[in-house]
This record gives structure tokens, C-alpha cells and sequence, in this order.
């Protein structure tokens, strides 16, 4: 029983996969529809705008989204310049360009918040966890 069961449902399926396969050819464009659109690029994680207590301030997300873009573009930078540099040199600009962006942070958030934000880091074991990161 359990092998005509299982005959059945082979079947079927090889009857539905040849009856979608015979209203197109190869050549034919398929509809963009059917294809998934990419989603915006987000970091996983935390909503870090919310634990810092910023959620809703427009201009202070806006400047910290801006550090962070700023902070990714330098990296991307460093990133194709990395064959060039020693393991050494690479470690240090990038402590440099954190340590920049960190800088930036503190000229924006209050001190009760960046240090949270260390707390958070810490507990995460993310040192780049920061907040206006796209959710």
C-alpha cells in the first residue's frame, strides 16, 4: 500500500512539472514575477536604535546613519587595498577607521548611551554592532 501511495504521488508530481514545462520552450523569456526581487540590504541583529533609546529621532538616526555609510565606504577602501598591505598594517587602519567611527558616535550620543552601546557590544561580541544600521 505504502509503495502504490508513493507511486501515486511520484506520478502526479512528474505529470505537474511536464505540464508546466510544455507552455514554454527554452527561448521564452519567464515573467520577472516569478523571480524573487533582492531585499534591501539590512544587518541582522538587534534593533540597536531601540535598545539605545534613539528609535523615532530623525536627525540623530539620520548623522549615525551617515557615520556608518561613511565607516562602510572607507572599509570597502581598505578592503580592495588589502592585498597591498601586511596582515599588520590592514589590523591597524581598521582599529583606526572604528576607532574614527566611534569618535563620531560619542560627539552624538550622550555618555549614558555609548555606554550601553559598549555594554551591548560586549554581550554581543560584535565590535562593530552599531545603531542607525538599516533594520
Amino acid at each position: 500500500m505504502k509503495k502504490l501511495m508513493m507511486t501515486a504521488l511520484l506520478l502526479a508530481s512528474m505529470t505537474a512539472v511536464s505540464a508546466q514545462d510544455k507552455g514554454s520552450t527554452s527561448s521564452e523569456a519567464k515573467p520577472a514575477a516569478i523571480f524573487a526581487q533582492p531585499k534591501e540590504e539590512t544587518k541582522p541583529g538587534p534593533d540597536m536604535d531601540a535598545m539605545l533609546g534613539i528609535k523615532g529621532e530623525g536627525e540623530i538616526h539620520d548623522k549615525l546613519v551617515s557615520i556608518n555609510q561613511t565607516f562602510t565606504n572607507e572599509m570597502a577602501t581598505l578592503n580592495e587595498a588589502k592585498g597591498k598591505l601586511s596582515d599588520q598594517d590592514y589590523r591597524d587602519r581598521v582599529i583606526e577607521l572604528q576607532k574614527q567611527r566611534d569618535a563620531a558616535f560619542e560627539e552624538i550620543l550622550t555618555p549614558e548611551q555609548m555606554m550601553k552601546l559598549n555594554n551591548i557590544r560586549e554581550e554581543l561580541g560584535d565590535r562593530d554592532a552599531s545603531p542607525g544600521m538599516k533594520k
